[in-house]
C-alpha cells in the first residue's frame, strides 16, 4: 500500500546571492604580500620623508668652513686696530699740517665694517721766504712720517725728503746771516710778486706739496703725483 505525501513537493530552497558571496570570501585565504615588497616600500617612504625634510632644513656650515670665517674675521679686527692706530699717529704728529684720517672699509661675516686702509693728507710744501719757518714745518713733517711704531719705506721717503728741504732752507737762512742787506732788499721784492701774482690769479695747491699717509698692503709709494705713504 502506497502511501502519497498530503502536501506537494516544494524545490530545495537557496541562499541569496549575497551570503554565497560572503561565505566564499570567509572560505578564500587573504591574499598576503611578500615581506620583501612591505620592506622595499617602507624603506624607500622613509627615505622620501629625510630627504624632503633635508631639503625644509637650510644646511649648515661645517666646522671648517666655520673656523674659517672666524679666522677671517678676526684678521679682519685686528687689520682695523693696525689701520687706525697708524693712521692716528701720522695725524697726531701731523698737527696744523695734517688732516683728519680717512678710512676704506670692508664688511665682515659679521656684518660690522672694519678698516683695511687709510689716508693722511699732510701738507710738505715749503714756507716761501721764510726758511726758519719752513725748517720747523720740515721738522713736524718728518715726525708725523715717523710717527707710527713700524713706518714703512714710503714713511722712510718722506721724511727723508723733509730734511733735504730743512737742509736746503737752513743754507738759505746762513746766506741771509752773512748778507743781510741783500736779504732785506730781496724780502720787498719778494713781496711784491707774491702780491702781483695773487692778484693775476688764485693760488693753487700743487699735487705735490700734499702727502697722503696711506696705510694699505702696498709696500711702496704710489705712481701718482705727491707723496703717498703705504705702511
Amino acid at each position: 500500500m502506497n502511501i502519497s505525501p498530503a502536501l506537494p513537493p516544494y524545490p530545495p530552497i537557496t541562499a541569496p546571492a549575497s551570503e554565497q558571496l560572503a561565505g566564499d570570501n570567509q572560505e578564500r585565504p587573504a591574499v598576503k604580500q611578500p615581506e620583501s615588497v612591505e620592506g622595499e616600500q617602507t624603506s624607500q617612504s622613509k627615505a622620501d620623508d629625510k630627504s624632503g625634510k633635508a631639503e625644509e632644513r637650510p644646511s649648515k656650515p661645517s666646522n671648517r668652513e666655520e673656523a674659517q670665517a672666524a679666522q677671517e674675521l678676526q684678521e679682519l679686527k685686528q687689520r682695523d686696530q693696525e689701520v687706525r692706530v697708524h693712521e692716528q699717529a701720522h695725524a697726531a704728529a701731523g698737527g696744523r699740517y695734517a688732516g683728519a684720517p680717512s678710512y676704506e672699509y670692508e664688511r665682515g661675516s659679521d656684518g660690522k665694517s672694519y678698516a683695511v686702509a687709510g689716508e693722511v693728507q699732510i701738507d710738505v710744501s715749503v714756507v716761501e721766504g721764510d726758511p726758519q719757518a719752513t725748517i720747523d714745518k720740515m721738522a713736524i713733517v718728518k715726525r708725523a712720517a715717523l710717527a707710527p711704531a713700524e713706518p714703512s719705506s714710503a714713511d722712510r721717503s718722506i721724511a727723508s725728503e723733509a730734511t733735504q728741504k730743512a737742509s736746503a732752507a737752513r743754507a738759505e737762512l746762513a746766506q741771509q746771516q752773512l748778507n743781510p742787506e741783500q736779504s732785506q732788499q730781496a724780502q720787498p721784492s719778494f713781496a711784491a710778486d707774491k702780491e702781483s701774482s695773487s692778484v693775476d690769479e688764485q693760488p693753487k695747491e700743487s699735487a705735490s706739496t700734499v702727502v697722503g699717509a696711506r696705510y694699505s698692503k702696498a709696500v711702496s709709494p704710489s705712481a701718482d703725483p705727491g707723496f703717498r705713504v703705504s705702511a
